[in-house]
């Protein structure tokens, strides 16, 4: 065998340092994570693995824990809601019982001093020793994984954001909304604003006067008991919790305030399919229907009400709504394709956009039509709900749209 120079050796050796120091040497700056699959960016110091130099993998991590695989006696959902920027942001924790109690300590000052890059808009958090910020995916902007003491999966903290109402005096309406789907996520009964004010938690934050909101509820519980105590956030909390007055003036996090007007539910005009039935009021509904089933089939609902329009998130609430889980992979992708199949339909002088979600192709099956409606001058859309079996939308349709195009209010 013919023996190397020692010119080659000399680079050899030159080559394999230079690929040491490269590998050993620490990064002086905090790192931007890079989602591989949708560019998300994360403003955070990495956190680093034991006796390595560099980032810790997210690929490295251990499988993690996701609150679908909880059985529902188990299951809590620890999590808050607040404005920032103009949107409404959702931390939440869904994992067991046990598992969040160790976590729940650290939440609320995680809540309080969460802040967003004024740059890339993407959350900046000082995380607790040992939590890892991990790319978002098409349900959440971010998520964080939290170890759990003498467990090898982590708990995952979702980090998303809303469409959320620019008027302080719509924030009692939109936590109502947002905290009874909660509610149902973990077998409990929709609370009214009353109730729901006296079992959440208020955080201050600095600049906004609408404080976050903690939710900490779990299957096991009661429908008439409150949660768990959480630790007190750094900041004080008011004694009591009052709802936002009418005459507020709008958080620091919204802007300057502006005047909008109020929509009058009065004001609706429609032509009732025939066998349609009106219902008593309901709160939080501008009107409510009976959709008569027939003998054989169960009755559907026709529920019109005001919210604001975000065409992806609202089809992830309203397919976690029908396929009965919380897992991101299937409600994102089944979010995207409930979007690119919308349709776009007559409502008088507007035009409407349909949105379609089946659990499955049994007739039987729940079925949800959607039709968000704009309005000029408001700053939400009205939205006609139908929930019913497949068999019953499918049988009702025409009759949908015909009411749908003859509803107004000028």
């Amino acid at each position: 065998m013919k023996p190397c120079s020692p010119i080659l050796l000399g680079q050899l050796s030159l080559l394999v340092g230079t690929i040491f120091l490269v590998g050993c040497t620490p990064p002086s700056e905090p790192r931007v994570y890079q989602a591989p699959k949708n560019d998300t960016e994360f403003v955070v110091q990495p956190p680093r693995m034991p006796g390595a130099g560099g980032m810790a993998s997210s690929g490295g991590m251990p499988p993690m824990m996701g609150g679908s695989s909880v059985p529902m006696a188990e299951k809590r959902i620890l999590g808050a809601i607040f404005p920032l920027n103009g949107a409404g942001y959702f931390l939440k924790i869904t994992d067991s019982i046990t598992r969040i109690e160790g976590i729940k300590e650290s939440f609320p000052k995680i809540v309080a001093e969460f802040k967003t890059d004024p740059d890339s808009g993407k959350p900046v958090l000082d995380l607790p020793a040992g939590w890892e910020m991990l790319p978002g995916d098409a349900f959440a902007e971010a998520k964080v994984a939290i170890p759990v003491a003498g467990q090898d999966k982590p708990a995952i903290m979702t980090i998303s954001k809303l469409a959320a109402p620019a008027e302080e005096s719509a924030w009692p309406d939109y936590l109502l909304m947002q905290l009874n789907r909660w509610n149902g996520q973990v077998a409990q009964d929709n609370q009214t604003l009353d109730e729901l004010m006296a079992s959440i938690q208020p955080v201050p934050r600095e600049g906004s006067k609408i404080p976050a909101y903690i939710f900490d509820k779990n299957g096991s519980m009661g429908k008439s008991e409150s949660p768990n105590s959480l630790p007190p956030s750094d900041a004080s909390s008011p004694a009591t919790v009052a709802a936002p007055k009418q005459d507020a003036s709008m958080p620091a996090d919204h802007g300057s305030a502006t005047e909008t007007k109020t929509f009058d539910p009065s004001t609706l005009r429609y032509e009732l399919p025939e066998g349609w039935e009106k219902q008593p009021d309901r709160a939080f509904r501008i009107a409510t229907f009976r959709v008569p089933g027939g003998e054989s089939q169960l009755d559907g609902e026709i529920v019109i009400s005001q919210a604001v329009d975000n065409p992806l998130e609202n089809s992830k609430m309203w397919s976690e709504q029908v396929l009965k889980t919380d897992d991101p992979s299937i409600l994102g992708p089944k979010a995207e394709e409930t979007v690119s199949r919308a349709e776009t339909i007559p409502a008088g002088k507007r035009e409407a956009k349909l949105y379609t979600i089946r659990a499955n192709d049994e007739k039987s099956g729940l079925c949800l039509m959607i039709a968000v409606i704009p309005m000029e001058g408001f700053p939400t859309s009205m939205f006609v709900k139908l929930r019913s079996t497949i068999q019953l939308a499918e049988q009702q349709k025409s009759n949908l749209l015909r009411f749908i195009d003859s509803m107004r209010w000028e």
